[in-house]
């Protein structure tokens, strides 16, 4: 706030506000000469023509108060302080025709994240048959609980995302349905899940979906693999931190076995994965977490094998595709995950900073530079990788949402990727699950009744065989009608929104921690120019400095 002779006006924190707003002098009572605080304004008349904007301010905000008030502070920029209430709603109980019976398979949940109201992850199962291995990802059955369409399912598709606020977040779902919803340990519990075969090779080679009741065993975190990671093959004794889990340790092993044999194969057909992981702060919580499948970046986070998150991404991302290829291959309307390859001409532009430095990079006869992830492994040898991995990260097309099925470049899904798995965390992946529940409670897997040979709509030996409507025409129409461009644009908005409100909440944090460097002279590296000044990383943190 500032007084200007006989004025009084609110000036905007963010300087592409080119309008100060003008308030009553009864607001002189928040003038703070020693600018400690800063102060929350309604607007109650917008600028209009030669006439100023009016407004009274709400309320005061320290800048000095303490983590909690840094975070007020953030909510109130961005309008979250007072999120709408979800509507009253009666929860449908998952019904149990058709439902297959899996408790008794040895079930985990991997889980790295311990913030207040966090998503809900999936659950994990291996079952030995004589078709070999059969590996279950199981995703809490959220589409089952609701109506379509409905009062509750519009209030979820208005929130999109769970944001993630450190040590706590901000959740999607309502408190009934994440309570209602959540795998807890020794509880049978609805769920959707899909049952995964891959070759030698690592190459997904069979799936099938199902309605489930599974029983998770235990709950698997960090310290938990670090301990299994730790300890020595023909150790006698269990370490404290593995005992809970002491029975499913061998399928714990095999688990890190496939992971890292998909990893593998992920990396070898183009995913990127860069190493550059959020600072290491203890107010960033749950931040310094990524999320299973990196949704908002063209990249994943570089993580050691032995994390939950490293584990259950693989696993994530091959349900991903096999549902992609099966909705598409049935024509039904999903919400697809796009993620095209970079430009040539962009990744020329880093190679070209890269042979500046000195570091040989060598180029295609017509004089292109190698793809991006050939590039990840030469700078890998440079002491320079980091600040020519944020150049190349910053040219990397972010991930979208699409009504069509197109490539997917992270995970290397050459025609549709259709995310699921995460119901609780981004809204698309409810839509999607919505799409499959439809399907096989109600898909139709013969032309009419007086057909005895019946389809299995739940796996790929029903592709090309379908000449016949799976829906009827309004259950369709209302699929279409939902689907609709508006929305997917709002889904990609608000996954932009979160993003923005991280990225702000990451740097805050970086702020404070700097604090006690300030009047120092430090050493950083440059790790971006640009034709209005460039960016310096002082580690660590890591923090990013702008400079001019």
């Amino acid at each position: 706030m500032e007084q200007q002779e006989d004025r009084l006006l609110a000036v905007p924190l963010d300087d592409r506000l080119l309008t100060s707003v003008e308030l009553p002098g009864s607001d002189a009572s928040y003038l703070d000469p020693e600018k400690q605080s800063v102060v929350e304004v309604l607007l109650d008349r917008y600028p209009v023509a030669q006439f100023p904007p009016l407004g009274h301010v709400e309320r005061r905000l320290p800048i000095n108060g303490g983590e909690e008030a840094d975070l007020d502070l953030l909510l109130t920029k961005h309008g979250l302080r007072q999120r709408p209430a979800a509507p009253r709603s009666s929860l449908k109980a998952p019904g149990e025709k058709g439902r297959t019976d899996l408790t008794a398979l040895s079930t985990l949940v991997l889980n790295s994240w311990s913030g207040a109201d966090a998503p809900i992850l999936p659950a994990i199962s291996l079952e030995e048959g004589e078709e070999g291995l059969r590996i279950w990802v199981h995703v809490p059955a959220l589409a089952e609980r609701l109506t379509p369409g409905g009062s509750l399912d519009l209030w979820l598709r208005d929130q999109a995302e769970s944001i993630c606020l450190g040590r706590r977040w901000l959740p999607m779902l309502s408190p009934a349905l994440g309570k209602a919803a959540a795998f807890k340990p020794g509880e049978v519990q609805a769920a959707v899940s899909v049952g995964l075969r891959c070759n030698d090779q690592g190459e997904l080679s069979d799936y099938r979906f199902a309605l489930t009741s599974v029983k998770v065993d235990a709950v698997v975190d960090d310290a938990a693999l670090q301990a299994l990671a730790d300890r020595k093959p023909k150790a006698r004794t269990t370490p404290a931190a593995l005992k809970p889990i002491k029975d499913q340790l061998p399928q714990l092993e095999r688990l890190v076995e496939i992971t890292a044999l998909l990893r593998q194969r992920r990396l070898e057909a183009g995913s990127l994965e860069l190493d550059l992981p959020r600072p290491s702060l203890e107010a960033l919580g749950d931040l310094c977490i990524p999320a299973p499948e990196e949704r908002r970046h063209g990249w994943m986070v570089q993580l050691p094998a032995h994390r939950p998150t490293a584990l259950l991404r693989e696993l994530v991302i091959l349900a991903g595709r096999a549902l992609g290829t099966h909705l598409a291959a049935l024509g039904l309307p999903a919400l697809f995950a796009v993620n095209p390859a970079a430009e040539g001409s962009e990744i020329n532009e880093v190679a070209k900073a890269a042979l500046g430095l000195d570091i040989p990079v060598e180029l295609s006869d017509d004089g292109n530079a190698p793809a991006a992830h050939d590039l990840v492994a030469i700078f890998a040898a440079t002491d320079r990788s980091r600040v020519l991995q944020r150049q190349l990260s910053d040219v990397i097309p972010p991930v979208q949402l699409s009504a069509t099925a197109e490539a997917h470049q992270l995970a290397c899904e050459p025609a549709a990727y259709a995310p699921w798995c995460l119901p609780s965390l981004h809204y698309a992946d409810l839509w999607n699950q919505q799409v499959l529940v439809l399907l096989l409670t109600e898909g139709k897997d013969r032309p009419s009744v007086r057909h005895k040979t019946r389809v299995d709509l739940a796996s790929a030996s029903c592709h090309g065989t379908i000449d016949w409507p799976l829906l009827t025409p309004t259950q369709l129409a209302e699929l279409q009608q939902g689907r609709s461009d508006a929305m997917v644009q709002r889904l990609n908005g608000r996954a932009r929104f979160a993003a923005d409100v991280e990225a702000d909440l990451v740097a805050m944090a970086q702020a404070r921690a700097a604090e006690p460097l300030v009047g120092q002279t430090l050493t950083g590296v440059i790790s971006g120019v640009q034709s209005y000044g460039f960016f310096v990383e002082i580690p660590p943190p890591r923090w990013r400095v702008w400079c001019t």
